[in-house]
């Protein structure tokens, strides 16, 4: 390791003890995110002293404007004038949506004509990255959360552009409502099955937590833990979800012990996990001064 900067003498000992502090010092953890969302979660993990190991479960595939859900979100766009709110319940949704844009010169209709619903800091900021900045973002992150955050539903038409899985429970809801529901789908969820990550996991060691984002990754880290033959780390392992929704699908692929995130974010789930290591930690030490 190398010296510190600007002449400080620090001991081998005293960088010891400094690692050592770190909440989550040398545990692997899994990430299951889709790749290219996966590098600023495993910088974090490792500025608290974890090892990120990446499996992605599932990989994104953006539908082009040639298929027929790329035509529906390009005529959505064009008459983007005729709704009151669009909600984007993710990045990915976001991304989507600016792509379509460039071929519809509609992103300043979105920033002044319609209201803008973000589900998550994450989707807000992207918005705002794009110049858009939504009126409303629910204080739980959950799409479940959108309806009761709403003054007015009944009248109101909504478009709603996400995954192609998504869960039904937002549209037919804000339909209950009353409101107009126009879902498209921007994007597919596909499960990894590249060979090469089954063959990763069967190369490792069993890690010690699995984090998990949505219950498409928690599907597809399924599969390719069965085909790895390490499908008991389901029971073994703690699995660290990002909200409810997300562990409810976790606990019913056999995950034993589940730890959601009390803020549905990745730094939620740093959190979770350091407290879990905390909170292993004081029942140890409890143990030993009972002996």
């Amino acid at each position: 390791m190398s010296s510190p900067s600007r002449g400080i003498s620090v001991s081998n000992n005293q960088i010891a003890r400094t690692e050592a502090v770190l909440p989550l010092a040398e545990r692997a953890v899994l990430v299951t995110r889709p790749e290219h969302q996966a590098e600023d979660f495993e910088q974090r993990i490792t500025q608290v002293g974890g090892v990120p190991i990446t499996i992605p479960a599932i990989c994104l595939s953006p539908f082009k404007k040639e298929h027929p859900h790329g035509k529906a979100l390009l005529k959505s766009l064009q008459e983007i004038e005729g709704f009151d709110w669009i909600i984007f319940t993710s990045v990915n949704g976001v991304d989507a949506v600016m792509a379509a844009c460039t071929e519809t010169e509609t992103v300043e209709k979105i920033r002044h004509q319609v209201g803008i619903i973000a589900i998550g800091p994450a989707t807000a900021a992207r918005l705002q990255a794009h110049g858009i900045s939504p009126q409303l973002v629910p204080d739980e992150f959950i799409s479940d959360a959108i309806p009761s955050a709403l003054d007015e539903i009944a009248g109101k038409r909504f478009l709603l552009p996400r995954a192609d899985i998504a869960r039904k429970w937002l549209p037919e809801e804000l339909k209950r409502r009353g409101g107009a529901v126009t879902e498209v789908p921007t994007y597919g969820v596909i499960p990894n099955e590249d060979p090469a990550m089954v063959e990763k996991l069967k190369s490792i060691s069993k890690p010690d937590f699995i984090t998990v984002t949505s219950s498409s990754t928690v599907c597809g880290l399924h599969g390719l833990l069965e085909k790895a033959g390490c499908l008991s780390w389901l029971q073994e392992v703690p699995v660290v979800s990002i909200g409810p929704i997300t562990s409810k699908t976790a606990k019913e692929f056999g995950a034993r012990t589940v730890i959601s995130a009390s803020r549905y974010t990745t730094d939620g789930i740093i959190d979770a996990m350091i407290e879990y290591e905390a909170m292993k930690c004081r029942e140890e030490t409890h143990g030993e001064s009972n002996e």
